[in-house]
């Protein structure tokens, strides 16, 4: 009688500390899709994770004027080192808030402006936004910071003309480039929040 007592004891206390809740995967918060050239561009996946995809939202204040620095990337053969590889770069300057700005400054630090470059086999094309207003960013969304990032985080929608910086004549066209992103994620590629 007492082995009973003593195994329905211990059945009662490890039954009660199982949980019959099923593990909750990882939900996606950041997002970011693109057409080039009426192709649809995705970047890479990391190990095939949907939580980890190669592109990022880096927020920052220079003198009190806010930015965005977006990247995304795109391996087209895994494990070279970025050798076969392409990368897009929008810098948003003195985005305060909602509305359109147009990416129409030289590449640099503090300005804003858009660049595609590919790298095909080592060598290299960057394409670039001109002066003349052909690439702009709508941000539709200055997401508040919140539990999943104390920075907060933007929404919008890019599009533009970029052109071959040694070849006027070359050039790519980005429509439908939509990005949210619930958090800023500078030094990763993490794309979730745990549950």
């Amino acid at each position: 009688m007492k082995k009973i007592l003593l195994v329905l004891v211990f059945a009662i206390i490890f039954g009660c500390n199982s949980s019959d809740e099923p593990i909750q995967s990882p939900q996606v918060i950041n997002t970011f899709s693109i057409n080039i050239n009426d192709s649809q561009w995705q970047p890479s996946l990391i190990n095939n994770d949907k939580c980890y995809s190669k592109f990022n939202c880096f927020y920052s204040e220079i003198d009190a004027i806010p930015f965005y620095t977006i990247t995304a990337i795109k391996e087209n053969e895994v494990g070279t080192d970025q050798k076969n590889s392409e990368k897009l770069w929008l810098q948003i300057m003195n985005s305060k808030d909602t509305g359109t700005y147009y990416l129409n400054d030289e590449y640099g630090d503090f300005n804003s402006f858009a660049r595609f470059i590919i790298n095909e086999n080592g060598e290299i094309k960057i394409y670039e936004n001109n002066s003349k207003n052909s690439s702009k960013v709508i941000i539709e969304e200055i997401i508040p910071p919140t539990k999943n990032s104390f920075l907060g985080g933007v929404k919008g929608i890019f599009s533009g003309v970029l052109y071959n910086k040694n070849d006027k004549s070359d050039f790519i066209t980005i429509r439908d480039c939509s990005f949210k992103f619930e958090k800023t994620n500078r030094t990763d590629y993490y794309q979730c929040i745990d549950h």
